[in-house]
């Protein structure tokens, strides 16, 4: 088996984590698969909606949770796939058009149509992260995926465009950077979420996503096999614990503590929840009760609100009517009850969205705060495969920590 590994970095508002991957081959030297072997976490501290707001505190927490995936794997980061979120991140549909050279379409004029459809007129705070080639039409016949080949004198194209603040970029790069890491790729969170979770039926007939973090939530569409809309709300999990900070006086910690245990559950009336829970009254060293089915009512009616808002701009688009799933996933998805919520709302099945991976860290990486992490792993195998995308064969392992430990004994001898 090769030394090659591949790393994502998923850098989000609640907290930062790397994950590292290597790549299986069979004794013929064919790629066999990706399997995680190394992962890392530090809270996030210079992340708020999704964009840098503290350039030091974002580069230390890379570096923490990078180290922390290099001393469980023993490999040493190097380059990485990298997410990028925030309300910021906006798509468009872009037409483009060009007149077929040799009678056959090539590659070449695959790319050139994507770049003419891509031409359009942004200003210069936006930067365009994805170009993602939607269908192709040759002298205006019925659309393809790929069209390399076929004959014709004239080729249309529909590209999903996704763009980003170039400020927001700007301080994303800086960190990793700082950071001494090197990027192959920039990943908006909704696609790199949505690899980590998304069957493949689910892509080619209908699909949406909705991804609630801790301070946004990313949803996306998916027809076809393709992302055809992507979108930000900027509520997430702390919404929720502030609605019951404000609601009920509770402290942070306590709120936390009663938005995991009881969820959305509409009627508690169950063995397992009692009728009330004892709370601390902030400022004092008394307690006091409360019924816990309160808590569950006000977080449900803040979730139906975010799921309404997706729906109602999907109705507008035209897209809500073409959806045949509804995946959950984030963080925030492993609140109890919730896919009961997004059910009512949509009127639709809902499932919980889980990462698909293998190995023997699956069991703790089994769920939706890691899907983003998960998907960036699987998007750089994918990038491997089709495009000859970048890997790397780590140093000698004992050489890497021996670099580690002469790195502390440097520390003391500065002191």
């Amino acid at each position: 088996m090769a030394d090659n590994y591949l790393i994502g970095i998923d850098i989000g508002s609640s907290k930062v984590c790397t994950v590292i991957g290597q790549i299986g081959e069979d004794e013929d030297g064919k790629k066999t698969g990706i399997e995680v072997i190394g992962y890392g976490i530090a809270p996030s501290r210079g992340i708020k909606n999704g964009k840098v707001n503290n350039i030091k505190f974002a580069t230390e927490d890379i570096k923490k949770s990078v180290g922390e995936a290099e001393l469980m794997s023993g490999v040493k980061v190097q380059s990485v796939y990298v997410n990028i979120s925030g309300n910021d991140i906006s798509s468009c549909i872009g037409p483009g058009s060009i007149v077929i050279g040799d009678d056959q379409v090539t590659s070449e004029d695959k790319e050139k149509a994507v770049q003419q459809a891509t031409n359009m007129q942004f200003s210069k705070n936006v930067s365009v992260i994805h170009k993602l080639p939607l269908g192709y039409t040759v002298d205006g016949e019925e659309e393809t995926d790929d069209p390399e080949g076929l004959s014709g004198s004239k080729m249309e194209v529909r590209v999903a465009i996704i763009t980003k603040s170039t400020p927001s970029k700007t301080n994303l790069q800086k960190c990793l950077k700082d950071a001494g890491l090197t990027i192959d790729k920039i990943v908006i969170n909704h696609l790199a979420s949505g690899e980590g979770v998304l069957r493949g039926e689910e892509k080619q007939h209908g699909v949406l996503l909705i991804d609630i973090g801790a301070n946004i939530t990313d949803y996306t569409v998916s027809l076809n096999g393709k992302m055809v809309y992507a979108r930000t709300y900027p509520v997430g999990g702390k919404e929720l614990t502030n609605d019951l900070i404000r609601g009920f006086g509770l402290d942070l910690i306590t709120a936390e503590k009663m938005k995991r245990k009881f969820g959305c559950f509409e009627s508690l009336n169950d063995d397992n929840y009692p009728q009330t829970v004892e709370v601390p009254i902030i400022g004092t060293n008394r307690t006091r009760e409360l019924n816990p089915e309160l808590f569950s009512r006000v977080l449900s009616a803040r979730l139906e609100k975010v799921f309404l808002t997706i729906r109602d701009a999907l109705e507008r688009e035209g897209l809500l009517s073409q959806l045949h799933y509804i995946i959950l996933t984030g963080g925030v998805s492993g609140i109890n009850n919730i896919d009961t919520i997004a059910s009512r709302v949509f009127k639709q099945n809902v499932r919980i969205g889980r990462p698909q991976i293998s190995g023997g860290l699956s069991d703790r990486l089994d769920s939706g705060e890691f899907s983003t992490a998960i998907g960036l792993l699987r998007i750089a195998y994918d990038d491997l495969l089709e495009n000859g995308g970048h890997s790397y064969t780590a140093g000698n392992i004992g050489d890497f920590f021996k670099n580690i430990w002469e790195f502390v004994l440097g520390i003391f001898k500065e002191g």
